[in-house]
């Protein structure tokens, strides 16, 4: 399975506009509020190499369904 993960709501620049969270691998992290971004998706291990996994920040759970 993979996530999205979505930025702290005190980061958003407009409350009805979610930040997500993206990797870059020219600039690193970065935010989006396109969240259909593929690079928004992240495997449960990439979460943990990040540091991504911890309560701070909220994950989508996106199967293949979706």
């Amino acid at each position: 399975n993979q996530y999205r993960v979505l930025a702290p709501k005190s980061w958003w620049y407009d409350d009805d506009a979610p930040l997500y969270l993206f990797f870059d691998f020219n600039d690193g992290m970065r935010f989006t509020v396109n969240k259909d971004n593929p690079s928004t998706l992240f495997t449960k291990e990439q979460l943990s190499a990040f540091g991504l996994d911890g309560e701070y920040f909220k994950k989508e759970e996106v199967t293949d369904d979706d």
